[in-house]
């Protein structure tokens, strides 16, 4: 690893990264025609036989891409450029509220003050809105989903067909912003930092009362969500309640969906 050169590693990462979105693109281009193709077909579009005979065709790009994923992942496991972890972590969003406690805005520059002022208003807005999307989606979404008029009992495939759709359509806005907002906070991050850091070179920073209680605080919770966790499941498997689930999932795909 260390006689790999920092640009040769870039150069990888982002060929990979170019490769990836490329192939989860055809995989999902060709698991939506194999989905199309399932339910548009025979009078039963959802029975086994109707899925494997499709779903055959496009295992080799699903596969392909499921080894490109693990590949990407392994590559970044063990080799990672110094320039882009610096740069990750130089602009987290964990790294600026560092600074930010760090730095002290009134006393500063008034110019530099009015960049991060402004800089971390548009970030509550641009997280504000996605509250926002995300709530109005999801109340949408139960609204329609209540609504015992959107379903048919005697066409169980279609109902989970809408469902799904709608769920997907409701809580799109939301997961388009969510992705834009990642960008755009990337910049907003990158200027607010600089103005931090220049604020603190130039002398003027507080003194930061160590936390250490809200960091116990946050330790005890995490390792007893885990704890917990560890404890239903031991009682689950302990009590049989992991061989009830699995043959609840066959029948459910089996038998309801019809997935096989």
């Amino acid at each position: 690893m260390i006689f790999i050169n920092n640009k040769l590693i870039k150069v990888f990462h982002v060929f990979l990264n170019v490769v990836t979105t490329v192939m989860c693109m055809v995989a999902g281009l060709c698991l939506i025609a194999a989905c199309v193709d399932i339910y548009t077909s025979g009078d039963k579009p959802f029975s086994a036989e109707a899925v494997a005979q499709r779903f055959d065709v496009i295992d080799v790009p699903v596969y392909m891409c499921l080894a490109v994923i693990a590949l990407g992942f392994l590559f970044s496991l063990f080799f990672q450029s110094s320039e882009m972890k610096n740069k990750a972590q130089r602009y987290s969003a964990a790294c600026i509220n560092s600074l930010y406690k760090k730095a002290d805005t009134e006393k500063c520059d008034i110019g530099l003050a009015y960049v991060v002022k402004t800089q971390r208003k548009k970030r509550f807005v641009l997280l504000a809105v996605l509250v926002a999307l995300t709530t109005l989606g999801t109340l949408v979404f139960f609204v329609f989903a209540f609504n015992s008029a959107n379903y048919k009992t005697q066409d169980v495939n279609s109902s989970v067909i809408k469902l799904s759709l709608a769920g997907l359509i409701c809580l799109a806005p939301a997961l388009v912003w969510g992705i834009a907002c990642e960008y755009m906070a990337l910049g907003i991050r990158r200027t607010e930092g600089e103005a931090l850091r220049k604020i603190i070179s130039a002398g003027n920073t507080k003194q930061v009362p160590a936390d250490c209680y809200g960091k116990r605080l946050e330790l005890g919770v995490k390792l007893g969500c885990i704890a917990v966790a560890a404890a239903f499941i031991a009682y689950g498997f302990a009590t049989g309640g992991s061989d009830a689930v699995l043959g609840k999932a066959v029948n459910l795909c089996m038998e309801c969906v019809g997935l096989g």
